[in-house]
């Protein structure tokens, strides 16, 4: 019998592998050359736009990295701090999605930084309003994402609006946010988002939220966690959102609420430690205010002592109802999440 590819047969044999092996050589150099261009040419999102430094494709896995990647404000000048940076971001297909469409991925970014700043009040409109991130994240990844996640992060939030200019980070920061694509059988599951990590230096915080997006008025669950914050570190927020400063004290907070149309209800847990409020949140001019600053150490002194007592009871943090309505200018479920976090504030710090 002939052996295989023996005589003049083998190289007509050879020769489809050849030119296939020659196209995906071709299509492994050509393609992170046409992923950057694609995203560095990408139009703006209202006025935002990305930028990345490199592309590395793994074919194999069905995966590629962006290296050297950032977001920016159309007026930004290069110089300034850019909205968004990450040292790598990675967006793996789904397999699962290659024979069903839409072609869905999931990505993760390390080490990234977010520089997020209110600066044109709660309309949120124009220059200063927030990024639409499900669009820029479709922009930047070529994909419909069904999950991002962050890993150590860090976050800095500025709202310029607020009097006085409120500036918060946070660090160390992991977020997972699952079920993004709202489309197929993903848009009969909430949005899940998870995130924890340390806010303002020490103190550890995790914030657990269940939104439908789809919903005309604000449909979702929040959880909110903190431990062991330096409350002076928060002034410039605290005098901003409750109009109280703090001297010295650390805070613990639990708050839950369930957020439907209007309303939300729910409960909090509030402990403070070697608490004291400050008179900086009152103006020092006259009998008035001087009055005013002591009834606002009355109250810190008040706030710490019925702490005191339940720990010496053995008792814990006295749960609270936390409910309301939502003012009118919050809309969706994710400014409606932003609120909670500021209402949650300003109730634990009361009597």
């Amino acid at each position: 019998p002939k052996k295989p590819f023996s005589g003049k047969t083998g190289p007509w044999i050879l020769l489809p592998l050849a030119v296939l092996l020659a196209l995906l050589l071709s299509l492994r150099i050509a393609l992170p050359f046409w992923i950057q261009h694609r995203i560095n040419g990408n139009v703006q999102e209202k006025g935002y736009g990305w930028t990345v430094g490199n592309v590395d494709i793994h074919l194999l896995r069905g995966a590629y990295d962006l290296e050297g990647v950032a977001l920016r404000q159309k007026e930004q000048k290069n110089h300034s701090v850019p909205t968004f940076t990450a040292d790598r971001i990675t967006s793996t297909i789904r397999l699962s999605t290659l024979f069903n469409p839409p072609l869905l991925a999931d990505a993760e970014a390390f080490n990234p930084d977010l520089n997020l700043s209110l600066e044109d009040g709660p309309e949120r409109s124009g220059a200063g309003a927030l990024p639409d991130w499900a669009q820029l994240l479709r922009r930047l990844t070529l994909l419909r994402l069904s999950s991002f996640t962050i890993h150590q992060g860090k976050i800095r939030f500025r709202d310029k609006h607020a009097d006085p200019e409120v500036d918060i980070y946070a660090q160390g920061v992991d977020i997972k946010a699952e079920n993004l694509f709202r489309g197929s059988g993903d848009s009969t599951r909430s949005v899940n988002l998870e995130a924890q990590g340390r806010l303002m230096g020490k103190a550890g915080f995790a914030f657990k939220t269940r939104i439908r997006p789809e919903s005309a008025a604000p449909a979702l669950q929040v959880e909110f966690s903190i431990h062991e914050l330096e409350l002076k570190t928060m002034n410039g927020a605290l005098l901003a959102y409750s109009g109280l400063a703090v001297a010295k004290g650390r805070m613990d907070l639990q708050a839950h609420a369930i957020v439907s149309g209007s309303r939300y209800k729910g409960t909090l847990r509030s402990v403070l430690h070697d608490f004291a409020l400050s008179d900086s949140a009152v103006k020092d001019k006259g009998f008035v205010e001087r009055l005013e600053s002591k009834v606002v150490q009355v109250v810190g002194k008040v706030l710490e002592k019925k702490s005191e007592r339940r720990e010496k009871e053995g008792k814990g943090a006295p749960e609270m109802e936390f409910s309301g309505r939502l003012p009118d200018q919050v809309g969706d479920s994710w400014s409606a999440s932003e609120y909670l976090i500021k209402a949650a504030f300003r109730q634990g710090l009361r009597p």
